[in-house]
């Protein structure tokens, strides 16, 4: 069974869509490629440990491309995904090694 969304309006929709899409595109071009990189790995850590290939198709590059822009920024995938994921942050220490 499906159910409807109580406050959808598609009128309202029409009119701010627009506009919303047009602020996301100008929140992204403001980002650096690396920064862009780390927003869409914090996105697919919802659901999985992603690999290079996984963000390669999201930003719509080959792999050897996403290698050579990181690498271009001075940042490896191994280290973007560590800072995507909070590992290495003084606050993940204790969750990840057991002290305080």
């Amino acid at each position: 069974m499906e159910l409807s969304f109580v406050t959808y309006n598609p009128d309202l929709l029409a009119i701010i869509a627009p506009h919303l899409e047009a602020e996301l595109a100008q929140q992204l071009a403001d980002k650096t490629f690396t920064e862009q990189a780390k927003g869409i790995l914090k996105q697919l850590l919802a659901g999985q440990r992603p690999g290079i290939q996984d963000l390669a198709r999201e930003l719509h590059v080959s792999t050897r491309t996403l290698q050579w822009r990181l690498t271009e920024q001075g940042i490896t995938f191994q280290r973007l995904l560590e800072e995507a994921s909070g590992v290495g942050s003084p606050l993940s220490a204790p969750l990840i090694f057991g002290t305080e």
